[in-house]
């Protein structure tokens, strides 16, 4: 009876010893998946995309007022290219790709400029 209260308690002492060890391949999870991303975009951005948006000087919501009026008018698969200068656009564009099922396909920052390709879903 007593083997069996210690390897409850030997299970329970490896447990937290695994969740010290989760931040760690979280982090490497993430420097992969960003190698990947990085690719990727280079990918994504040396290609020509089917509609561009210019959002420089605007704020929230009107970037993604925008956005959201010409995903609605193009096909399934098209790729839009948005320039904006409002830094919650990428909170903004991140929520909208995932609530409405389009993908997020890269982003790019340079200096005050954000560049964003969306993939309508």
């Amino acid at each position: 009876m007593r083997s069996s209260v210690e390897s409850s308690r030997q299970l329970v002492k490896v447990s937290p010893a695994t969740k010290t060890r989760q931040p760690w391949l979280r982090w490497l999870r993430f420097d992969l998946s960003a190698t990947m991303r990085k690719s990727l975009m280079n990918e994504v951005t040396s290609q020509p995309s089917d509609h561009n948006i210019d959002a420089c000087g605007l704020l929230c919501p009107e970037p993604l007022m925008i956005v959201r009026n010409k995903v609605r008018e193009i096909n399934s698969g098209e790729v839009v290219h948005i320039v904006a200068t409002d830094p919650s656009t990428g909170r903004d564009f991140h929520n909208f790709c995932r609530f409405m099922g389009h993908e997020l396909l890269a982003e790019r920052t340079s200096g005050d400029r954000f560049e964003y390709w969306i993939r309508k879903g």
